[in-house]
């Protein structure tokens, strides 16, 4: 019995895998069937159409690009195809986008073949255009980097359908083989006499070519110290600087603040202060080499030094990029300034303004800074100090040519941890500036100056004779409205121990955040 019963299994589990077998023919020639009636025709289009940018450099060489038709579809049919020049669509194409390119010159190119067969196994046709970019420069008056010619292509079959896809506008421009400076400008680096971790200084700038370099090259950098003088003064307005900055009155966290340095007097770096590199030299296949500059700290001048770098020259046949071929690099040595004293001063924005924070304009901290009575507060309580003074003692006779004051510009804060932020416009009208030996320049009896008279609630002061001869009359106001960083530089070099500064208009609510002082610069 068991016997049988297997033997029935096994049949059964045979009928089952012919009908299996039976269906999956079926299928089979059915899909055959739907796969010939649902074939897509073979069509030709190109695989990129519309503007193509064809950059190059004029490197004495010809260049040679390619375009490529390809068939799609699933007949596998052979077809030939032409490629054409088709000047009227590119008139169409300025036309439509208001341009005015010019057709590219039978001269400047050549096409060895423009007609081809596809076989019905193959899927592509490469064109080959092979264009000269000194001819194309030569046709465009000799400029360099414009794109002024296009080369307009369509392709064509005679024996299957061509897209709408069937046109390139390939568009060129030949850049001039030029080696520039690739380093940005530097931002200021200020540096103290009194730090030892930075005796010596090290910037690096790279100088390169945007292509792979064919040649040996031999760069050549300016050493000629009348036209690096000229260089320095140029830097004006060109040079930024980074400071931290509290991010609100609120805060203990601080944040980078940014600006360019416009109204900073700055002089050429000594020449013995610094050393590039002697890598001069670029080698085939290398585009780009480092020169280092290294600077030794304590032969710097006083005050902003500029070092400019400036890419003279390179071995023929490439050029200097005369747009990037400058790379300032500003130093602001700070003498030691621990023995400055803020001897005196008109008046303190408050009672608690005392010597120390006097000295937060020497301290190199932008979120200390000294600032006049104002208002009820003022110590002394006189009201507002209209015209405030500061007095500086340099401890000895000393040699001064300049003074540099960084204070608050429209809509910065007022530099001390428990002020607000202010929209107003610069608080400083008028700054006059002495240098004085005699000790009358400030008073013994006590910390403020004298010949004080009070108008209402405002105070104001009368310069002393034994100020000496005024240095400089600077208008803050037309001169540096936005109250940038500013060097204002005696005529010539004064001897003398105490600096006087005085805003001789409106300025009761003027603030100094760092105050430096400079012997000789140069």
């Amino acid at each position: 019995m068991d016997g049988k019963v297997i033997n029935t299994n096994i049949q059964m589990k045979k009928h089952f895998l012919w009908i299996i077998c039976i269906l999956a023919t079926v299928i089979f020639f059915s899909c055959e069937d739907n796969r010939g009636q649902y074939m897509v025709p073979d069509k030709i289009y190109l695989v990129k159409t519309g503007i193509q940018i064809e950059e190059s450099f004029d490197m004495g060489d010809k260049i040679i690009t390619e375009l490529w038709a390809n068939k799609s579809g699933l007949t596998n049919t052979s077809c030939s195809v032409t490629f054409t020049i088709d000047k009227e669509a590119l008139d169409r194409y300025n036309e439509e986008n208001g341009s005015q390119y010019k057709i590219l010159p039978a001269s400047c190119y050549s096409i060895p073949q423009s007609a081809f067969t596809i076989p019905g196994n193959e899927q592509y046709a490469k064109l080959l255009i092979e264009y000269d970019p000194a001819k194309i420069v030569s046709e465009a008056g000799g400029k360099y980097g414009e794109t002024n010619f296009i080369l307009p292509i369509t392709v064509n079959s005679n024996d299957i359908e061509t897209t709408e896809a069937n046109t390139a506008l390939l568009a060129f421009t030949v850049n001039e083989p030029s080696v520039r400076i690739l380093t940005d400008n530097f931002d200021m680096l200020r540096v103290f006499e009194n730090n030892e971790d930075d005796k010596i200084i090290e910037k690096k700038i790279e100088i390169g070519m945007s292509f792979i370099n064919q040649w040996n090259t031999t760069l050549s950098l300016e050493n000629d110290r009348v036209a690096l003088q000229s260089l320095a003064n140029e830097a004006k307005g060109k040079i930024s600087y980074t400071e931290k900055r509290l991010i609100s009155a609120n805060s203990t966290e601080k944040e980078d603040f940014r600006n360019i340095l416009t109204h900073i007097d700055a002089v050429l770096c000594p020449e013995n202060a610094y050393k590039l590199s002697e890598n001069r030299s670029l080698k085939t296949g290398e585009n780009k080499i480092t020169v280092t500059c290294t600077i030794e700290k304590s032969k710097l001048h006083p005050g902003l030094n500029i070092i400019p770098v400036k890419l003279t020259g390179v071995t023929d046949p490439l050029k200097v990029d005369p747009s990037h071929n400058v790379c300032y690099i500003p130093i602001q040595y700070v003498p030691d300034r621990s023995k400055l004293l803020i001897k005196s001063t008109s008046s303190h924005q408050n009672a608690s303004y005392n010597p120390k924070r006097i000295a937060g304009v020497f301290d190199g901290d932008f979120d200390t800074s000294w600032r006049p009575g104002v208002g009820a507060a003022s110590f002394p309580p006189k009201g507002n100090d209209q015209n405030p003074s500061i007095v500086i003692d340099l401890g000895t006779e000393t040699d001064v040519t300049a003074v540099e004051i960084w204070t608050r510009g429209p809509g910065e804060r007022q530099g001390s941890l428990n002020e607000t932020y202010r929209t107003s416009p610069s608080y400083i009208k008028n700054m006059k500036i002495y240098v004085g030996s005699d000790v009358q320049c400030w008073d013994g009896s006590d910390e403020f100056l004298t010949s004080t008279y009070v108008n209402g609630s405002n105070m104001y002061y009368d310069s002393k004779a034994f100020w000496g001869n005024c240095l400089v009359d600077y208008n803050w106001t037309t001169s540096n409205p936005a109250s940038a960083p500013c060097t204002l530089t005696f005529p010539s070099t004064v001897k003398g121990r105490y600096v006087i500064i005085w805003y001789t208009k409106d300025a009761n609510q003027a603030d100094i955040w760092e105050l430096f002082v400079y012997g000789k610069r140069i």
